[in-house]
């Protein structure tokens, strides 16, 4: 089942790229941005290839660490390692100057959850029912851009993860700011 959803977005994400070269109004892009996520921090990298002038396909890795809290009270450790590939369409743009948008997107995300490094026993010498594990499931996001000059935006983007077989958690929030470079 896991591998045929992933065979029906990534065959939907290339088709759809392949339809969108027929206008000849196509463009990418690259950007980075660090943000929080659930008591800690994350990193984004992004490749868009805009459809048109209104939508994109992204294709992002993102890497996260934070702290979640055990029921004995302890802080456990976990890192979550995700590739994603989504859908975004654009809800408003600055008509006059077109200097900023906003875009809502969804997709299907598959991650690697590493809990506690790896290891099952915790500081107080507690052991923890969690095991490191790929996860999987869909994300929600909204992305704002203003543009600087030229090909160059800055980027605010804020993503909902619903991991389906997590151990840390089934919802993930992300917030980040950063940077948008248009490549042509």
């Amino acid at each position: 089942m896991k591998k045929q959803i992933l065979f029906a977005v990534i065959a939907f994400w290339i088709t759809a790229v392949g339809f969108s070269q027929k206008d000849l109004i196509s463009a990418a892009s690259f950007d980075i941005n660090a943000g929080y996520v659930g008591e800690g921090a994350g990193i984004m990298v992004s490749f868009n290839y805009h459809l048109d002038r209104w939508s994109y396909l992204e294709g992002t890795a993102f890497g996260a660490y934070a702290l979640n809290i055990s029921d004995g009270g302890n802080e456990v450790p976990y890192n979550v390692y995700t590739f994603q590939l989504g859908y975004f369409r654009r809800l408003w743009e600055q008509y006059t100057f077109k200097k900023y948008a906003i875009y809502a997107g969804a997709g299907a995300a598959i991650s690697h959850e590493i809990i506690n490094d790896g290891r099952r026993e915790i500081i107080n010498g507690e052991e923890i029912n969690g095991v490191s594990q790929p996860i999987y499931g869909p994300y929600l996001g909204l992305a704002g851009e203003l543009r600087l000059r030229g090909n160059l935006l800055v980027l605010v983007k804020a993503y909902s993860y619903f991991h389906l077989n997590s151990e840390a958690g089934v919802f993930y929030p992300y917030v980040g700011a950063g940077v948008r470079y248009f490549v042509f």
